[in-house]
């Protein structure tokens, strides 16, 4: 028997049950002997595991891997609400599992699936495909402040980016650009502009001149 490879841990407890169609390990190791895993099962296909490491370069990791889809279903069930009290950690927890009150309501306002990130991003990435978000109504919130740096919405397209609706507001509390290289059209029946100062400038003779910057030109120090 060959011996592993420099550096690979040794576990001595292990166990491991199996048949054709899947193998579930207890204490297993990585296939380069530098994690332990806590639990693992592997379908008949290698590429079809999950695995719930618990040191190395992965300690607390779960990690799925599918080579077919992955699809999840919840709240079917889901018709009565519990009352519900944040605790230190701001998870949500039964104000009083034994006498938990629950309100009668046509909508449901209790989620079904919920996923939080404690620290560090959240990517979700689709290499080939699309990423499709439908519902009722959809909410994104940016709750982070200025003079950390965050609270910002990116929004990056290679190519266009539309938006349809019966009703469009953009409100503003500092201030409104809207920037183009080419060509920007409005249209409207009718258009209305309103301000309390409204100032326009052709800069066809000095194409530098950026938003903002009309009132040097008004004034005369083109």
């Amino acid at each position: 028997m060959s011996k592993p490879p420099s550096g690979a841990k040794y576990n001595f407890w292990g166990f491991a049950v199996g048949a054709m169609n899947s193998l579930m390990k207890i204490g297993g190791l990585s296939p380069r002997g530098d994690v332990t895993s806590s639990w693992s099962v592997t379908g008949l296909d290698g590429r079809h595991y999950i695995t719930m490491d618990e040191d190395g370069q992965r300690t607390g990791w779960t990690t799925i891997n599918a080579p077919g889809a992955i699809q999840i279903n919840a709240g079917e069930d889901i018709t009565n609400i519990p009352s519900m009290v944040e605790n230190r950690s701001g998870s949500f927890l039964l104000a009083n599992p034994e006498e938990a009150e629950y309100v009668e309501n046509d909508k449901v306002e209790d989620n079904a699936i919920f996923f939080q990130a404690q620290n560090g991003d959240i990517v979700i990435k689709a290499g080939n495909g699309k990423i499709r978000m439908e519902a009722d109504s959809i909410e994104m919130v940016c709750n982070g402040t200025k003079p950390k740096g965050e609270g910002h919405f990116w929004l990056t397209a290679n190519n266009d980016i539309e938006i349809k609706a019966t009703d469009i507001l953009v409100e503003s509390k500092s201030t409104l650009k809207l920037v183009s290289s080419g060509v920007a059209g409005l249209k409207g029946k009718p258009i209305e502009i309103i301000g309390s100062l409204i100032t326009g400038v052709s800069k066809a003779t000095n194409p530098d001149v950026r938003i903002g910057e009309t009132h040097e030109v008004l004034g005369g120090d083109y």
